[in-house]
């Protein structure tokens, strides 16, 4: 190759088109992403329209609840555990990020370390539960705490899966601490990322737009399908997951707090009724997962909360009353509302399992 042939001068000149195309577009993408975040706030189920800018379900949106409280995710194990004297200590899905815990830690003045807010920490149980909790003894040995599991029961065919099944669990390396570095992307890939998320999104729609009394409401679809499908354990998982909560109880005891679990139901869970009366739903919910859940509790001696046995007739007194729901209209997760209901529910289980 000749370089002879190859004009260097005009290299420059090239470059600084090159960037300031390349600044434009990543201008224009900010100047996307920014609008898309002001359309989709409101509700998770806001961001899951098939339209780029959310203008189906807009309409729909409420102001986001007030009060949430959460682990900082990029926090490290040791610097959650020396925070304070924790009562509570919640962990497992991520049903219990918002709204409830903060009730508790302002309205029945309980000391929470609330860790389901990182997907990293649910994946690693229940090392990682471990690793948390050798800081919390170290700082905290004379308080008590109760470890409360929280999970969602009933959405579309899920299935509650062990996540280990080890027997020498103190034998174990431990979980690394939680890795405080963050993805940082361009607005360019963010733009990129959601436009993948729409194409998903319009190829397997996740929302319904269902009418009670004149008002409509925004489902997940994966809860109305949860009502309808037959989950079913063998044996084999059955056994599997009593021994995961039996090592859970493990955890518990040679850290000396309690450990209990609570049972979410869902949204179209709580409102089952008002289903069935629009004849979306002519049968009860055969509620497999809070049955297995009820069960491993059971197979373990572990206090049990459910939920739905608490909130169902308070939430249809409250609808039929005020129209009031626990949930906003466009979103999975309870509203203020709800989380009150809720978080005085689990402060009175609380003080009975640990009078």
């Amino acid at each position: 190759m000749n370089l002879s042939t190859f004009n260097f001068k005009k290299w420059p000149k090239a470059f600084l088109i090159t960037l300031v195309i390349l600044l434009f577009i990543e201008g224009v993408s900010f100047i996307l992403i920014k609008q898309i975040e002001e359309q989709s706030k409101g509700g998770d189920l806001i961001k899951m329209d098939p339209n780029f800018f959310c203008n189906n379900f807009k309409q729909y949106a409420q102001a986001p609840i007030q009060i949430k409280y959460q682990s900082d995710p990029n926090k490290t194990w040791k610097e959650i555990g020396k925070e304070k004297p924790f009562d509570v200590i919640v962990f497992g899905s991520s049903v219990g990020d918002t709204g409830w815990p903060e009730m508790l830690k302002v309205d029945y003045n309980l000391n929470i370390a609330n860790t389901t807010a990182n997907p990293n920490y649910r994946a690693d149980l229940p090392y990682s539960l471990i690793n948390l909790l050798q800081h919390y003894k170290e700082l905290n040995n004379s308080n008590k705490a109760t470890l409360l599991f929280v999970h969602l029961t009933e959405r579309g065919s899920y299935k509650i899966k062990p996540t280990s099944h080890n027997q020498n669990l103190f034998k174990q390396v431990q979980a690394p601490a939680r890795n405080q570095s963050s993805k940082v992307l361009t607005p360019l890939a963010k733009l990129i990322d959601y436009s993948l998320n729409k194409l998903k999104v319009k190829q397997m729609p996740q929302v319904g737009i269902i009418t009670f009394n004149q008002r409509k409401d925004l489902f997940y679809l994966p809860d109305l399908e949860g009502l309808s499908m037959k989950v079913n354990y063998n044996n084999e998982e059955r056994d599997k997951l009593v021994q995961q909560f039996e090592n859970y109880k493990k955890i518990a005891d040679q850290f000396n707090c309690n450990l209990a679990i609570v049972a979410f139901p869902t949204k179209a869970q709580l409102y089952e009724w008002q289903l069935k009366e629009k004849g979306i739903k002519n049968a009860t919910s055969p509620r497999k997962n809070l049955k297995l859940l009820q069960y491993l509790a059971k197979e373990n001696k572990i206090p049990f909360l459910n939920l739905e046995e608490k909130l169902a007739p308070i939430s249809k007194e409250l609808y039929l009353a005020t129209k009031a729901s626990f949930w906003g209209r466009s979103d999975t997760h309870m509203n203020q509302l709800g989380s009150y209901y809720t978080a005085k529910e689990i402060d009175q289980f609380i003080k009975e399992i640990n009078p």
